[in-house]
């Protein structure tokens, strides 16, 4: 969740829609490798190019842009947002001249209806993304004072350019940061931040011993700190906690547990910036979002049948002490919604 989040592909347009799912699962299949791995393949996903235009990027010196009459651009979205959101961010001092030049790397990149085969495209198949060097633009490439070669018709230029990016010291600061500040708090303890740096720089990008030096900072400085959960962990705990069955469609079709995402504020895939959701306290602690938790906790209780006021009871206890006047509230609550609603809205739960 937290990668989905950093690698945001979110819009209302229906046709981008389509990739959201295949996007998260490519993500998926990444996290026990490199983040060079995850990076390319989130970056080069289809999902991303047509989110951030680069599906139709053109090199203004590219065979494309000298051999037609209609209008080739240059669109610098995802070029920007690669060196600024997924990787070195502003810290690194990158000017605009940076930015142009990756998104000339990135030129080329885009998306396909349907694998490719025998020359034609079979829409049965899924979509993928190829390499189009006949929008690329030509010619070596520098990129934070480093030049890229091409090597033939210059695909290798992104995927070189992704493993400088992948092991930059800055990037390795940013998302060090970032997983710090999303797990453990939103100004976290400097020195968690740096044994996450050197977990990620020792290993160089192994996602497994970076997200072990996570869950290790958690366990040691996380209860120190208080870390409101964001609506959609609060959710999702929610269903686990209280077993409540998952609404997946709704009686007339439809994913009904994409309306409740959505209902309490987080949206599954209409995130309105590429930057992502927030996830410091500040950004999610207002009337308005806590009542749109308390009315969904409600709406939980009514039908998690299977769990008990004694239950609910005991789990409060282990979550905020057997003194907390949290337990006797869950104990004398008049109905097992009441109860959940106790529980799911209380200070203690909302914690991560």
């Amino acid at each position: 969740m937290f990668w989905n989040n950093h690698f945001t592909v979110a819009t209302p347009e229906a046709e981008i829609k389509l990739f959201y799912g295949p996007h998260t699962r490519n993500i998926r299949k990444r996290l026990t490798g490199s983040f060079e791995a995850l990076l390319f393949d989130a970056i080069a996903n289809p999902g991303m190019l047509m989110y951030l235009n680069n599906d139709t990027s053109t090199g203004p010196r590219s065979r494309a842009a000298t051999r037609e009459t209609r209008n080739n651009t240059l669109n610098e979205n995802l070029g920007r947002e690669l060196l600024e959101l997924h990787t070195v961010s502003t810290a690194a001092g990158y000017d605009q001249k940076d930015v142009v030049e990756t998104a000339l790397v990135l030129t080329g990149w885009q998306m396909y209806a349907g694998a490719i085969t025998n020359g034609g495209t079979d829409a049965n198949l899924p979509y993928g993304t190829r390499f189009n060097s006949y929008r690329h633009e030509p010619g070596a490439r520098t990129v934070l004072g480093k030049t890229y070669m091409p090597v033939g018709d210059g695909e290798n230029q992104l995927r070189d350019l992704i493993h400088d990016l992948a092991i930059h010291p800055a990037t390795v600061r940013h998302l060090s940061l970032k997983l710090a500040r999303h797990f453990i708090a939103d100004d976290p303890p400097g020195d968690s931040v740096d044994r996450i740096v050197s977990a990620f720089t020792t290993s160089g990008g192994n996602l497994v011993a970076v997200h072990s030096a996570v869950v290790e900072e958690v366990l040691a400085r996380g209860q120190m700190y208080p870390k409101l959960m964001t609506p959609e962990n609060w959710l999702l705990q929610s269903f686990r906690t209280t077993g409540a069955p998952v609404p997946f469609t709704l009686p007339t079709g439809g994913d009904a547990i994409l309306f409740v995402f959505k209902e309490i504020g987080q949206s599954l895939d209409e995130c309105p910036q590429p930057n992502g959701y927030p996830d410091r306290m500040a950004d999610w602690l207002s009337k308005e979002m806590l009542d749109r938790r308390v009315r969904q906790a409600y709406r939980i209780g009514a039908t998690a049948t299977e769990v008990t006021a004694v239950t609910l009871a005991d789990y409060a206890a282990r979550l905020a002490g057997s003194d907390s006047p949290l337990v006797p509230l869950i104990r004398r609550a008049e109905s097992r919604a009441e109860a959940v609603a106790l529980l799911l809205a209380s200070p203690q739960f909302l914690k991560m």
